[in-house]
């Protein structure tokens, strides 16, 4: 609301970027909640630009009228050659098949419920990294299980190498979770640049990219559903998805558009 009113007064352009819908991603009472929103549509309409990170977010934002809509996805700036330097990153050399999450570690994403369903599973491998909630319990299990490694936090481009050094990536939202039906995970980009299947759930938004894209396969929001998906995908499987990121979603392809904004 200040960016607005300064806007008007000084007569510059304003642009505003939506990561996150702001009733549908704060604990908002309900008796404040449509003014709220009524507030963050005003700013929508009366933006010179409106930034949105998926086609799908139209649908979140369909009360507004944007005067100039822009879809800059949640693509991750990739520096192959960084990434390729990096050694000794996973711990483990097992023909198990190898399944990555790197992230915040908190309820709503289906964790807890893949580990536990993981360590009963000698066939596979979990390996997590990130911060949260919790940090402790993935900490504890990757002692408990010769199978669930935990890396704690980790520096982006190691991330990445982790990532390539693994089979499957996931990124599994809880869709009861009203802003998860929009989500948009950098994960799903990750495992696109680095041609890596990727198991998302249903009726989370992304699950409609993932799978026009033919980038990986969208399950129930359970373990059971989880373990039943990634013993369908055939291990070291690659998905043909690089040429289509570097012409239509990096990084590099997403400041061309940011530019022209500007212009």
């Amino acid at each position: 609301m200040p960016a607005l009113k300064i806007s008007k007064k000084y007569n510059k352009k304003l642009i505003y970027d939506i990561y996150d819908y702001y009733v549908d991603s704060h604990n908002v009472p309900s008796i404040i909640k449509d003014v709220l929103e009524k507030q963050e549509i005003k700013i929508i309409n009366n933006a010179d630009t409106t930034i949105i990170c998926g086609e799908w977010r139209k649908e979140q934002i369909k009360k507004a009228k944007p005067r100039n809509l822009v879809i800059i996805h949640n693509s991750p700036n990739i520096d192959y050659n960084a990434i390729n330097g990096r050694t000794g990153i996973i711990k483990s050399d097992s023909d198990r098949v190898k399944i990555a999450y790197v992230g915040i570690l908190q309820e709503g994403r289906l964790l807890k419920e893949v580990a536990d369903a993981i360590s009963e599973n000698s066939d596979l491998e979990l390996h997590v990294g990130g911060f949260g909630k919790f940090q402790d319990y993935f900490e504890d299990l990757s002692k408990k299980y010769e199978n669930i490694y935990f890396y704690g936090t980790m520096k982006y481009d190691d991330v990445l190498k982790l990532e390539s050094e693994c089979d499957i990536l996931f990124a599994t939202y809880n869709p009861i979770v009203k802003n998860h039906k929009f989500s948009a995970p950098n994960k799903v980009y990750e495992a696109m640049a680095l041609k890596k299947p990727i198991i998302v759930c249903k009726n989370t938004g992304i699950d409609r990219f993932v799978l026009k894209n033919n980038l990986g396969l969208a399950i129930e929001y359970n373990s059971l559903d989880f373990i039943k998906t990634v013993k369908s995908i055939k291990k070291h499987s690659k998905i043909d998805s690089l040429d289509m990121f570097n012409k239509k979603y990096s990084w590099n392809q997403m400041e061309k558009i940011i530019d022209s904004i500007y212009r």
